[in-house]
This record gives structure tokens, C-alpha cells and sequence, in this order.
């Protein structure tokens, strides 16, 4: 079999972005149970109820989680996530968040810090922009949807897991940049650990901006479309 390319970080976010029509909440499998693609559909549960969205696979692999889960998001206001996120930590899995601290009040972040969760604000004027979850090293979970009521059941968002422990690696320690060197932004070093690996021969290619020149890798992928 031909390898073929998954492009992450940013360019996943970008390729993956209101795709499709009529997106749903059913995870689309694409060649093995490695990768799941979710898409929130505004249209499909009008009304208060707030079921039904990409929120909920995510919420239940938190649930699932054994040893850590380790986060970084733009927004995050949806009350199962961050109870969740409470309950992982109660039951001895190590939480740790990285968070754009623009977007997040002071009772929000008292309930967090009250669970025993680690937390890390950005505390920079240029927004930290990640939405992605590691959970026990091996499962990430990322894409262009902030964990909000708008993004997931207001907007046209995707929601993206992989399961791969090199992928893992890629991610964590551009989590560690930030949650512990405090490196964002501009001050975060070029150093992905595995930026192309081979996943069920699937070439998958990690970029984080601004350090890894990601617009111009686009405009690459774009250049050699057929």
C-alpha cells in the first residue's frame, strides 16, 4: 500500500474546518480505528439541550483515562469537560492544563485549582491559540473546535483522535513548552520529536506555529494538489 499523508497541528485545523455537508456527531473512521474525524452539526439538535455533540466522545475518553491527560485550549466553558476533567483528577489521573488566560474568570479557575488541577495561563498579549488533549501519552485529541457551547453546537467545528504513542510524544512536549518552560509563542523552540512518522502506513506530518513555518508547508500541499 502507497503511503498517504495526514497533515497535523494547524494544517489539520485548516484542511479539516467546515468540511462536508451536513456534518454529524457519528465518527467518521477513515482505514483503521487509529483516527476518528468528528464534526459538529449546529442544525441537528436545535434547542436548549446541548446533546449530541463531539463534546461527548471526548468527555467519555477523559472518563476513560488511567494515568494523565494533559490540555491546552483557547476557550473552555462546557460544564461536562471541566467536571470531567475534576473527576479524572479525584480518581488519581494527573491533569495538567495550559489556557489562554484572556477567556477564563476567576470562579472558573478557583473550581479547577480547587480539584487539585495544575494550571498554567499563557499571560501574553498574542492569544496561545492550541485546542488539543493528550490522554495517557498515547491519545490525542485535537482539531479546530475550543471546548465552548458556540464552537461545538453553534459553529461548524471538527474534532480529530488519533492513537499513537510517537504522535503523543509530538504533542506532550510541545504541552511541557509551555506548562513548564513557559515558552509561547515566538520563544517556543523548532523541536518536535517524531514531525513525520508512519502511522498503518499513513505518512503523518505534526506542525505547531509559529516555530515550525507551517503557512509555507501549505502552501506546498496546495502547490502540489492534482
Amino acid at each position: 500500500m502507497g503511503q498517504k499523508t495526514l497533515v497535523l497541528g494547524l494544517i489539520l485545523s485548516l484542511l479539516l474546518s467546515g468540511c462536508g455537508p451536513s456534518p454529524v456527531a457519528t465518527p467518521t473512521e477513515q482505514a483503521e480505528s487509529w483516527v476518528q474525524v468528528y464534526f459538529s452539526d449546529p442544525n441537528r439538535n436545535p434547542g436548549p439541550s446541548l446533546l449530541g455533540g463531539p463534546d461527548e466522545p471526548l468527555e467519555e475518553a477523559i472518563e476513560a483515562a488511567h494515568l494523565s491527560i494533559d490540555a491546552a485550549f483557547y476557550d473552555m466553558n462546557l460544564y461536562n469537560i471541566r467536571d470531567a476533567l475534576i473527576e479524572a483528577q479525584a480518581r488519581g489521573v494527573t491533569v495538567r492544563l495550559v489556557l489562554e488566560g484572556a477567556n477564563y474568570e476567576d470562579e472558573e479557575l478557583r473550581l479547577l485549582r480547587a480539584a487539585g488541577i495544575q494550571i498554567v495561563l499563557d499571560g501574553r498579549s498574542d492569544s496561545m491559540h492550541n485546542k488539543f488533549v493528550v490522554i495517557d501519552h498515547y491519545e490525542v485529541w485535537t482539531g479546530s473546535m475550543n471546548l465552548t457551547v458556540s464552537d461545538v453546537y453553534g459553529n461548524r467545528n471538527n474534532l480529530v483522535v488519533i492513537r499513537s504513542t510517537d504522535l503523543g510524544q509530538n504533542y506532550l512536549v510541545e504541552f511541557e513548552e509551555m506548562f513548564l518552560a513557559n515558552a509561547f509563542g515566538p520563544s517556543s523552540p523548532a523541536n518536535t520529536p517524531n514531525a513525520e512518522l508512519t502511522i498503518h502506513d499513513h505518512l503523518v506530518e505534526t506542525y505547531f506555529s509559529p516555530e515550525d513555518e507551517t503557512q509555507a508547508r501549505l502552501v506546498e500541499l496546495v502547490n502540489q494538489a492534482t
